[in-house]
């Protein structure tokens, strides 16, 4: 101290020069000597410094005098010699340092009393300005005079000699804290005692820009101190009920305490007459929030006091005792339930979902909040809830069998619908509890009501595969009504046949389900286990005596229904009925018009041919229209087919084995399938060679239509392109093994290859096939049979019947094959012969063929 005097005595020293702070890496921070001094609580030197006249009005960066470092350390003899040397007691430290310019160096700007902060700040915050990153960070009092940091820093004695030298109680900093204010945020008692026993007016009432009164912080900050703070201030007057927006409700102090939990608080402001009616945001009450916090000695304060709404709803519609349920408070419930029993309190108020308390607690999972509800007798328990759910069907739907069990002792309806239309009894079958279902069952649920779907418990179980259940509902009811059917007009004994369990079906005969039942399509029982069961469920119902030849509204039997099945199983189901007595003639498929021969025929089936012909079936049907592959490997090619016999089929397809199956049972069309089997020899001999066929459609007209052949086959033009493949010469040997096996059946070898206009006799003669020509000598084919060239080269006009002559028509030429090899015998078998020539513009004018010719 005595070299700092030394040097004040030299002069050379200026008192006001601001400090260099090595830990800076940019600028200065401007606190002068007088200020170190009196942060340091030297108070020799301060004396010193002011006794050479230090300006105690000048601020440093962040606009601190020396005494609000003084009130800030609590050095009371510095605060005391910084008070008589007129220090100012208002002045404002800034929110923000002084400015830095670009060169890095520090400009100090000496301000007095009567600075305009705001100008600062703009000043600061120029363009071309930085201010470093340090200074930054600063977290300073913002706009704090000497009282506030005294207060702030709990320096009763500094606050003293600042109220007593006529410092501003009232006054706020940047942010609007008053000292009360700062005294409430630390729980300072004795510094509150200290500002109130000011002569100044202490004014309660002021908010800080957060909206925050005194009374408003304390209580945010109460934490351990029982709420005394909170109590003195309500003690000298502070309003409970401020601040009053109704914009802002959250800022309300009461919902503050009872969103903090802070019971003896809200309790002293309950006491003050706060507004207990304030709601938050969301609409929650002041109760519903205690409810949903669980405290039970908030929620016993709020329903003693008085205008406190029992039944408020919120936005959602949430009641106080909703809120507790949905938040599993058990506590809160139970003391809400017993305090409420004088009072108008609805506790089956729905909210916007329709449900009410006990609906919440039950979808929550709230078992024993459950049972607290229902332990009082004001519980609804057959109300509907959400969708119309009940208690009840809740219960049963997750399985709480302690809650199902008090329901019924407390008398919740047993047959009370709940979701589309379901009793428990219904919802238990369909979720598959069998403890609960046994239950419901002891206390008489009825079995026979339907849902929505027209559904029963019965069918629910059976549709869940619920085999247990269906046995217990069985057993227990003796007045099941198992002829009830759903939506759909499907029984029980329906739905069953749809499960994979045979086990359902055979529990439901013999329980006495209707065997032959039918639906809205006159379908039976034996028709839906046709076409969707197993062998199991088509023999179950067999044995119980289903009529196998009852057919439904389209006169479809059974048989028709095991048509839909693969062909695996299709073949035995029909087997089997075919052995119980099903007529083998009464079936056809509406959609294509094949029979079960026909699909014997393509699927090769020759142990199903032999045995339906065996038992009477009609091999002489024809068919509908079907797209059908034919030809043989190599070569198959699908087509649209009308109206086929079960003979051509056979050669279509080239089903060799089959045909001769059937020709010993029946040669009934065997000219058909003969002219068949030509066609399709000389479709095999159009690909033999250095020519194929490849065909494209062309939209047939009426007239064209009426011209195909017999089995319906598409109109094409013909293009021809090279044939590499070996396949054609191997179907024309196969073909002609067909031709030679339908002529030894008594085939008519003079039948007209239709469209062609020739028998087979003139097409082997164009082929120069010796072999066929003698066959079909030998079974008596007639060589002087004509075959007719048209006019002029031309096809025949499209409407023109093969049969009658027409103006523009027929020429006068009609030849015989036989009679043309013999006039021109040397051309007997020449590939350029005229006979091969005669024949194929025979074909070749001809209305165009269907299947093609070489």
């Amino acid at each position: 101290m005595v070299e700092f005097s030394s040097l004040l005595e030299g002069g050379t020293f200026d008192v006001d020069e601001p400090a260099f702070d090595a830990t800076m890496d940019k600028g200065q921070l401007g606190n002068t000597a007088l200020m170190i001094c009196a942060e340091n609580g030297w108070y020799e030197g301060a004396k010193l410094l002011l006794q050479k006249g230090a300006n105690v009005l000048i601020r440093n960066e962040w606009g601190k005098t020396p005494l609000h470092f003084a009130c800030e350390t609590g050095n009371l003899e510095i605060t005391l010699l910084l008070i008589e040397n007129k220090s100012n007691l208002e002045a404002v430290a800034l929110s923000v340092p002084k400015w830095v310019n670009e060169d890095k160096t520090t400009n100090f700007l000496q301000v007095g009393v009567d600075v305009d902060e705001e100008e600062v700040s703009d000043d600061l915050n120029r363009r071309g300005n930085i201010i470093p990153p340090v200074l930054q960070m600063w977290d300073g009092n913002k706009g704090a005079r000497p009282l506030h940091m005294a207060v702030s820093s709990g320096r009763l004695e500094c606050v003293e000699l600042l109220l007593t030298a006529g410092a501003d109680v009232n006054t706020g900093d940047d942010v609007g804290n008053s000292p009360c204010m700062l005294a409430a945020k630390n729980l300072n008692l004795n510094m509150l005692q200290l500002l109130l026993s000011t002569k100044q007016n202490l004014n309660l009432m002021l908010s800080n820009t957060s909206f925050q009164t005194a009374l408003d912080i304390a209580v945010q900050s109460a934490e351990r101190d029982d709420g005394k703070f909170v109590k003195i201030l309500l003690e000298k007057g502070a309003d409970p009920n401020l601040p009053n927006l109704k914009e802002r409700p959250t800022l309300v102090t009461i919902l503050k305490a009872v969103t903090l939990k802070k019971f003896e608080e809200a309790k002293l402001l309950v006491e003050y007459g706060a507004n207990l009616q304030v709601v938050n945001n969301e609409g929650k009450s002041l109760l519903q929030i205690a409810m949903e916090l669980d405290h039970k000695e908030m929620v016993e304060l709020l329903v003693d006091a008085e205008k406190i709404s029992i039944n408020h709803q919120d936005l959602k519609g949430n009641t106080p005792l909703l809120a507790g349920c949905c938040k599993n408070s058990i506590d809160s419930v139970r003391s809400l339930l017993h305090n409420c029993k004088d009072k108008e309190f609805d506790v089956n108020l729905p909210n916007l979902d329709g449900n009410a308390a006990l609906h919440e607690a039950l979808l929550r999972g709230y078992t024993d909040l459950v049972m607290l509800l229902l332990s009082d007798n004001r519980t609804d328990t057959d109300r509907h809830g959400k969708r119309g759910s009940t208690a009840l069907c809740i219960a049963v739907a997750r399985g709480y069998m302690e809650c199902v069990l008090e329901l019924l002792k407390v008398g919740a309806a047993i047959d009370a619908v709940g979701v589309v239309n379901q009793t428990a009894l219904t919802v238990a079958a369909d979720c598959k509890h069998l403890d609960i279902l046994e239950v419901l069952l002891q206390h008489n649920a009825s079995p026979n009501l339907q849902d929505e779907d027209g559904c029963t418990c019965i069918m629910r179980g059976v549709n869940a595969g619920f085999l247990e259940g269906v046995s217990a509902i069985l057993k227990t009811c003796k007045d099941v009504d198992l002829e009830l059917m759903d939506n759909s007009d499907k029984t029980a004994l329906a739905c069953a046949l749809l499960q994979p369990n045979p086990e359902f079906v055979t529990l439901l005969l013999q329980n006495g389900a209707a065997v032959d039942i039918q639906d809205f399509e006159g379908a039976t029982p034996l028709m839906v286990a046709a076409r969707g069961g197993g062998m199991e469920s088509v023999s179950e119902l067999l044995k119980f005596g289903a009529d196998v030849n009852k057919v439904d509204h389209k006169g479809r039997s059974s048989l028709w229904y095991a048509l839909q099945k693969s062909p695996t199983q299709k073949f035995e189901l029909a087997l089997t009925l075919l052995d119980h007595g099903a007529s083998p003639n009464s079936y056809y498929d509406d959609t294509l018009g094949l029979g079960w021969l026909h699909y014997a025929i393509m699927e090769d089936n020759h142990e199903f041919a032999e045995r339906w012909a065996g038992l009477g079936g009609d091999i002489s049907m024809c068919g509908g229209h079907a797209r059908v592959t034919i030809g043989p490997p190599g070569l198959e090619e699908k087509v649209l087919l009308k109206q086929v016999d079960p003979l051509s089929l056979c050669v279509l397809c080239g089903k060799k084995e089959m045909l001769d199956i059937l020709l010993k049972l029946s040669n009934r069309f065997v000219d058909e399938a003969f002219t068949a089997a030509v066609v399709m020899d000389s479709k095999a001999r159009a690909e033999v060679g250095e020519f194929k066929v490849k065909s494209q459609k062309k939209k047939a007209s009426s007239s064209e239509a009426t011209h195909q052949s017999f089995w319906g086959m598409d109109t094409k033009h013909t293009y021809y392109i090279k044939n590499e493949s070996g396949a054609a010469e191997q179907a024309v040997q196969f073909y002609r093994s067909m031709v030679e096996t339908l002529l030894d059946a008594g085939a008519n070898p003079d039948s007209d290859v239709e469209d062609w206009g020739c028998t087979a006799l003139t097409f082997y003669v164009s082929q120069s096939d010796y072999f066929m020509m003698l066959k079909l000598l030998e079974y008596g084919a007639d060589s002087e049979h004509y075959f007719h060239i048209p006019k002029g080269g031309k096809p025949f006009h499209e409407d023109m019947s093969l049969q009658k002559k027409k103006k523009g028509g027929f020429g006068n030429t009609r030849n015989s094959a036989l009679a043309k090899m013999l006039h021109h015998r040397e051309y007997h078998f020449g590939a350029g012969g005229l006979i091969n020539n005669l024949i194929y513009a025979a074909y070749r004018y001809r209305a165009r063929p269907l299947l093609p010719s070489p």
